[in-house]
């Protein structure tokens, strides 16, 4: 079961189509699966992306105390930036 807060998955961007290269692609609404050892299926839903500073921690903070997060984030290689993918957990 996934409790109340935020899990955050940080990967690099190698620009060559792995990990989270193509990270800037996702859009609003998209959906983003993720599998617990046992299987089971969380589905998040896209609700917003942005870039942000690579000192900007509050990124990794819940929006909502109320909701289920997930935070997806990797280098923007053409600018030193954070590219940042903000979803909630689909009920």
């Amino acid at each position: 079961m996934v409790k109340l807060g935020n899990i955050a998955i940080a990967g690099h961007n190698f620009d060559n189509h792995t990990f989270f290269s193509d990270l800037n692609k996702i859009e609003i609404d998209d959906e983003i699966y993720i599998y617990s050892n046992s299987n089971k299926k969380y589905t998040y839903v896209v609700y917003d992306t942005f870039e942000t500073t690579s000192d900007d921690l509050e990124v990794l903070h819940t929006k909502l105390l109320s909701r289920k997060e997930l935070t997806l984030l990797t280098c923007n290689n053409s600018n030193k930036k954070r590219f940042i993918v903000k979803a909630f957990l689909k009920t």
